[in-house]
């Protein structure tokens, strides 16, 4: 069950990776339009400046306005076993199917179905919203994933079922709408009499978490810190971001939307939108992981801190510059789990203080998506800003202390703090630290599909071969592989020694760090192994 979770949490993150580019998008028309860095000309609507950079803001707003179609859309890639492309357009046209359904259905049978009126204005009904232009119940993300599950599932199931040669024309993916087109039909009924009573709970919980004050922010932001290893954080902040759980819209669209005032409005954040204190969960990944980083390199034997930089740079720009901390935080996950939940504790705790002292916004991307978005805001809100600057900076130094001192008292295994030999068995970048010549860019080319060769091999043997594989998919860092027989997985050793940053064994699914460029080497695996999507 939890293997299917993390494949379920997984598939969720392809369309929030499109929400980082949307933010910075948004955040630089705001920036280029803001009087108060470039004076009030920048905002007049006559001149081609203006008319450019609100082009670039609407743009940039097709993300976040389409949320629930882009996850719809988006979940196949990880779940459907075969067909993925196939699979995403029978989601897109179900998912349709189904929202026309239920503006029939509540428009032709009101009474029966709460009296809600489907002619209301939806940009002033919570209970409504607008879905390729239908009107229909606002069922926000959990209801496009629900359709595309439902969708998914079908598609594993059915897709290859043989017709009779005379219907041999419906099978596949035609086969595989007409079947959920049947299904939709109680779905959609369903949903039209269950959904206003599962919103008015959802409101219910919206209304707890902004009133439980500072202690339910620490818990909150502990516990998305404190799930990474089971690989289901995401079901906790996914939701909060981009659902109707605390706002309506969800956090994320609601911030976007109040950037224009704030850039000209000295009204602190913290008053104008408190719940973006939610997604104040990236200081960790900036400020954490540079005092982490700088411990581990004090901690590292005098002879091997080169070699270390080697190891921690890389990581140190992943997590700062790209909001990826998994690389970093699973090097010492494995061997220090207790470590690992002191930070998270400190990443609660750092953030809760930034709010408690006046900060607020939203600060879950990385370090350029905050620059994007926060310099045009600088000019009226730089109090703040100074706010998560100054207690970031006081943080860098406590990470320092207490890992430095957990390091050295419970002689934790750190990079550097081990022979030459077991450094290369932890790092990828050791197993493959010759780079490409510039000079030779095909050879170069030639000598990247040799070691990605290597490398899915090793991978293919770790799992006990082809035969033994049942289902994988990728996240942000890791290639999640799903086996028939557990007994045959190799250990994390193994996948340290062949390259990887380890390997987390959750029951039959095995989750292989491989970094920020595992797309392409799930990928390279999938071709190996001649696996049939």
């Amino acid at each position: 069950m939890l293997s299917k979770i993390q494949n379920f949490g997984s598939a969720m993150l392809l369309p929030v990776m499109f929400m980082s580019f949307s933010g910075i998008a948004i955040g630089l028309s705001v920036l280029f339009t803001s009087p108060a860095l470039f004076g009030d000309w920048v905002a007049d609507e006559n001149l081609f400046w203006y008319q450019f950079w609100n082009l670039i803001s609407v743009g940039g707003w097709t993300v976040i306005k389409q949320i629930p179609l882009v996850f719809a859309v988006g979940l196949p890639v990880g779940l459907a076993k075969k067909a993925n492309a196939r699979a995403c357009i029978e989601v897109l046209i179900t998912f349709i199917t189904f929202h026309y359904f239920v503006n029939t259905m509540i428009s032709t049978w009101p009474e029966f179905f709460h009296n809600i009126d489907m002619t209301a204005d939806v940009d002033t009904s919570m209970r409504l919203t607008m879905v390729a232009n239908i009107p229909t119940l606002n069922m926000g993300v959990f209801g496009a994933l629900l359709i595309s599950g439902i969708t998914v599932w079908i598609h594993n199931r059915f897709y290859d079922k043989k017709l009779p040669v005379a219907l041999s024309v419906f099978s596949g993916s035609v086969f595989v709408y007409t079947i959920a087109f049947v299904v939709m039909l109680p779905v959609a009924f369903l949903a039209s009499l269950i959904w206003p009573y599962i919103q008015d709970g959802i409101f219910a919980i919206g209304t707890f978490v902004n009133t439980s004050g500072p202690f339910g922010m620490w818990i909150y932001i502990f516990l998305e810190k404190g799930l990474l290893p089971f690989g289901i954080h995401g079901m906790l902040w996914m939701p909060m971001e981009f659902d109707n759980i605390v706002m309506d819209g969800g956090i994320d669209a609601n911030w976007f939307a109040a950037l224009p005032g704030l850039a000209t409005d000295p009204t602190p954040i913290k008053e104008v939108i408190p719940e973006t204190r939610f997604t104040m969960t990236n200081p960790s990944r900036i400020f954490g992981a540079t005092g982490i980083c700088v411990a581990m390199y004090i901690c590292a034997k005098p002879e091997n801190r080169k070699k270390v930089l080697g190891i921690l740079i890389p990581a140190w720009v992943s997590a700062v510059f790209c909001a990826i901390s998994e690389p970093l935080e699973f090097t010492f996950l494995f061997i220090a789990p207790a470590l690992f939940y002191v930070h998270a504790a400190l990443a609660a705790t750092m953030s809760t203080l930034m709010f408690e002292l006046g900060a607020c916004g939203q600060l879950s991307g990385s370090l350029f998506v905050f620059l994007s978005q926060y310099a045009p805001l600088f000019a009226l809100h730089w109090k703040e800003i100074l706010i998560v600057i100054v207690v970031g900076i006081a943080f860098v130094f406590i990470y320092i202390f207490v890992f430095t001192a957990w390091i050295k008292k419970f002689d934790v295994p750190t990079p550097g703090r081990l022979d030459e030999a077991e450094m290369r068995l932890r790092t990828k970048a050791e197993y493959r630290e010759q780079q490409h010549s510039k000079a030779d860019e095909k050879a170069g080319k030639k000598k990247k599909a040799k070691d990605d060769t290597t490398l899915v091999a090793a991978i293919e043997e770790g799992v006990g071969g082809r035969e033994n594989i049942d289902y994988f998919t990728n996240c942000v860092s890791r290639l999640r592989i799903t086996v028939k027989d557990k007994s045959k997985l190799k250990d994390d050793a193994y996948f340290k020694s062949i390259g990887t940053k380890g390997a987390v064994h959750v029951d039959k699914t095995v989750q292989i760090i491989i970094g920020t460029d595992v797309p392409q080497v799930r990928t390279a695996f999938e071709e190996y192994i001649e696996w049939e999507s």
